[in-house]
């Protein structure tokens, strides 16, 4: 309901004065929590996540179709306006190079007996414009945590939410050593760039009002 048409009837209510504006009042709260609502997504199978970087030979890559999430946000007429919350986690062990050695040597160097998680979650969202988002996040790599700020492109279509981007960070950040081959002679660089292009689904398709 528009605040026009609370106006208007209001307009052909005959009552006292205090009457009509606690009326009113309580009529635009209503308005309000109408137009907002919170919604739990899920996060599609067969999501897009990849890690690049160097070597002292060639580039490198490795893609991981595998991954769980969920993300809470609140609508407004249609319209993103809030992220409350956004985890998602990544096996270590679903990161494929194509090439076993390779695949070995960075499980490695990732710990991943002890961490097979590699795992992202929202911190604050600082601004939602324009079909970007800039979040503030904490990536948890190898047991470390650090906090990093992304901006991260996003599309609505219908029930679902696509979110994509790309971010660098260090091995060295992570405290993890860089993976080698051939008995060190080949060292990849410490520079790591995570790419995604995650789809979110409605979980329930129902509305949760705030």
């Amino acid at each position: 309901m528009r605040p026009k048409d609370i106006f208007n009837i209001i307009k052909g209510w005959r009552l006292d004065r205090p009457v009509v504006i606690a009326s009113l009042i309580i009529l635009l709260i209503t308005a309000n929590i109408q137009t907002q609502a919170q919604v739990t997504y899920r996060l599609n199978a067969n999501p897009e996540l990849k890690v690049s970087g160097t070597s002292t030979i060639h580039d490198w890559e490795m893609i991981s179709n595998s991954a769980s999430g969920m993300a809470k946000v609140i609508f407004e007429n249609s319209e993103l306006v809030k992220i409350n919350s956004l985890k998602v986690i990544m096996p270590v062990r679903s990161l494929k190079s194509g090439k076993g050695t390779m695949d070995t040597n960075a499980y490695k160097s990732l710990r991943a007996d002890k961490f097979p998680d590699i795992i992202f979650e929202l911190i604050d969202v600082e601004r939602i414009g324009g079909q970007q988002v800039m979040a503030k996040g904490n990536f948890i790599i190898s047991g470390i945590t650090r906090e990093a700020i992304l901006e991260v492109g996003y599309q609505i279509e219908d029930d679902k939410i696509q979110f994509s981007g790309e971010r660098t960070i260090k091995f060295s950040e992570f405290n993890i050593d860089p993976p080698t081959a051939v008995f060190g002679t080949i060292k990849t660089g410490d520079d790591l760039i995570l790419s995604f292009k995650l789809i979110f689904s409605n979980s329930t398709n129902k509305i949760t009002k705030q």
